[in-house]
């Protein structure tokens, strides 16, 4: 007589941005969202997105599902994979939520930072999450402009294609405020520099003439003032 006590199933992998990740040994049909709640949720670095690689031949598969592998795997991909909103995964939808067979590799992604220097409040990094990040959306994100801002000619420098070289793209925030522009969405790795604006030359002079006065003013009120008889 013969009794299988224990089928020698492949493990399942969760890695990525989650905050306990690990393999996983599936005895019964798991779900995805499973999955990510079993390793504790999601880390807040992920961009929203969830991508499985289905390492090995579907296991008792649909026709379908066997058509689906043999297109991936025939046309030059060595490991079909899938990407999955995590929003959508989150709100229960079951397009999100797929069935998830063993040998199966669970990668949540990491955000691509951009960054934002010169005149705003706060300089600092920001990741762009599902859904992208614009322009505008990064501004208000590290406080807004300060009041010496250059808001006309934003320089927003960004990665060439497979290159360390970096494109200058000039931007008008103004002109997006007013909608005479359409708001830029950022890519990752961008560095948005908001430059000092140059005071007009007859703000320059008045806040000499002020300054000039107010010296002359307070030179007044030190001294001793005297009168003259004729």
């Amino acid at each position: 007589s013969l009794r299988v006590i224990e089928r020698n199933r492949p493990l399942v992998t969760v890695s990525g941005e989650v905050k306990k990740p690990g393999q996983v040994k599936l005895l019964r049909e798991t779900r995805l969202l499973e999955l990510i709640s079993f390793s504790d949720g999601p880390t807040e670095d992920t961009n929203g997105m969830v991508q499985v690689f289905r390492t090995q031949q579907p296991m008792c598969a649909t026709e379908t599902e066997m058509n689906e592998w043999n297109a991936a795997t025939n046309s030059g991909i060595d490991i079909p994979s899938r990407m999955y909103s995590l929003t959508n995964l989150l709100k229960g939808l079951d397009e999100a939520n797929p069935v998830i067979e063993p040998g199966d590799v669970i990668v949540v992604q990491k955000a691509s930072p951009v960054y934002i220097t010169g005149e705003v409040r706060q300089s600092m990094g920001l990741y762009i999450r599902e859904g992208g990040l614009s322009l505008t959306q990064a501004i208000a994100m590290v406080g807004n402009v300060n009041r010496e801002a250059k808001t006309k000619d934003v320089k927003i420098y960004r990665l060439k294609s497979n290159s360390k070289d970096r494109d200058i793209i000039s931007v008008n925030l103004d002109s997006i405020k007013k909608g005479m522009q359409k708001d830029v969405m950022l890519e990752p790795y961008d560095i948005i520099e908001v430059d000092k604006a140059k005071e007009p030359i007859a703000q320059t002079i008045m806040k000499l003439v002020m300054g000039v006065g107010k010296t002359m003013i307070s030179s007044g009120a030190n001294s001793v003032g005297y009168r003259i008889l004729y």
